[in-house]
């Protein structure tokens, strides 16, 4: 049983519907956070009911099969059975968001995921983002006009908090204004091959690229410099331009982490390099407080790990033990804003070692597939829904390092967006 809705130009059916919906859900969550008039704590329970509707849907008409995004398995499994020690409220809801978007990826990818539906949606939402950001520079219509009529009071206060040209648009935290810039910027970059309107693809580009630098986060340069590298000689290897072996790339990557992993143990056990970073990450730390502050955290995330190396100390608990860890009288919490720290004290060797086989795993199916499919054919749909999931998956991967991109709805979204891609003609080149 499958419904479909007949359009001039073939038909959308529901699987397609709930790629849409997945797509739209972290503009339109957003949003819905300032918004005067919205119940904010129910502003995530829309897509765990479509979360719940592709189960019901996998469950009654359909069945698992052998795909790659079965891997995703592995984490949640970890993750529930180290649930015990979780903040069970903060749990279920990150557990929810996240597994209600796996559900909708895998339900929908059992058939072709139409690439050119969800790369304008997000090209649009990138650029809708970008406007009101140079815009509100300009001319800070969105801070000192819209915000105070339509938003929350404290979400207009933040907005108005903003000096000079810098602007976080639409939204009060510059990352959630980049989560839509970046693929944004990437579903340009990828999707637009119409030779007569080159004017309009270069003035957007340039308007994109402006807008990530007026939301002063410089490490989304760092992550899409990374991401756009990587990707680029990707191509150029399936392209026979340039000779790359994956098994090299992985070896060099590996190395290249030991030598991270063991400078990182020199700045813990040693007080005259730590004293020496800080120094340096003051002085480069971004003016909204990115990097200044943070190497608190990161010793209290180690610390917590040490007392709990193999099963950690429970997802969402970090949140309770951060408080005070600036001053004695905060009642503030705080993400580590290290993804990969703070799963290692909240979920130990254990979940720390299921996140990155899970992510790895896709991320290493996605360029041996992107490979093969961009020699036959550079310019089909699936090489170019590989190239843009590519794109997200590395800015996800990056941004791990600095950010909270998995404790937080719109990103982890976002990346579940980049997964669903690999549906784009599946059945044709698998």
């Amino acid at each position: 049983m499958r419904l479909t809705i007949h359009r001039q130009q073939g038909k959308l059916n529901l699987r397609q519907l709930l790629i849409g919906v997945l797509v739209i859900w972290p503009f339109l969550y957003s949003m819905w956070l300032q918004i005067r008039f919205t119940a904010a704590a129910f502003a995530q329970f829309p897509l765990i009911l479509l979360g719940a509707a592709a189960l019901i849907a996998l469950i009654c008409f359909g069945k698992l099969y052998q795909s790659i995004l079965l891997v995703w398995l592995i984490f949640y499994g970890v993750t529930l059975i180290l649930s015990f020690r979780s903040n069970k409220k903060v749990f279920f809801m990150d557990f929810a968001v996240s597994f209600s978007s796996w559900l909708i990826c895998y339900t929908a990818c059992r058939r072709n995921v139409s690439f050119d539906m969800v790369c304008k949606i997000v090209r649009r939402l990138g650029i809708i983002t970008a406007v009101s950001v140079v815009l509100d520079s300009t001319t800070h219509i969105i801070s000192r006009v819209i915000a105070p009529l339509l938003y929350t009071s404290s979400a207009a206060g933040r907005l108005a908090s903003k000096t000079g040209i810098l602007s976080n648009g639409l939204f009060t935290y510059a990352g959630i204004t980049g989560c839509f810039l970046v693929p944004g910027l990437f579903a340009f970059l990828v999707s637009y091959r119409n030779k007569k309107k080159k004017a309009y693809f270069w003035i957007m580009l340039s308007v994109m690229a402006l807008s990530i630098i007026l939301i002063n986060k410089r490490g989304f340069i760092l992550d899409i410099a990374i991401s756009l590298l990587v990707v680029f000689l990707v191509a150029r290897q399936s392209e026979g331009k340039i000779k790359l072996r994956l098994n090299r790339v992985l070896l060099v990557t590996i190395s290249i982490l030991i030598i991270i992993s063991v400078l990182f143990a020199m700045y813990m056990s040693i007080p005259l390099v730590r004293q020496s970073v800080t120094n340096i990450m003051d002085k480069f730390a971004d003016d909204d407080g990115t990097l200044s502050g943070r190497t608190e955290l990161y010793d209290l995330a180690l610390r917590l790990f040490r007392q709990h190396p193999i099963l950690g100390i429970g997802w969402g608990n970090f949140r309770e033990q951060s408080l005070h860890v600036y001053r004695a009288t905060s009642t503030s919490t705080y993400e580590t804003h290290n993804v990969y720290l703070q799963l290692l004290c909240e979920t130990g060797i254990v979940g720390l070692s299921a996140f990155l086989i899970t992510v790895i795993w896709m991320l290493v199916y996605t360029i041996r597939r992107f490979i093969r499919i961009n020699a036959e054919n550079r310019d089909s749909n699936a090489a170019l829904a590989l190239r843009l999931s590519m794109y997200i998956q590395l800015f996800f991967i990056t941004y791990c390092f600095s950010g909270n991109p998995l404790y937080d709805y719109v990103f982890v979204v976002t990346y579940f967006i980049g997964i669903a891609l690999l549906g784009v003609n599946e059945r044709e080149y698998v």
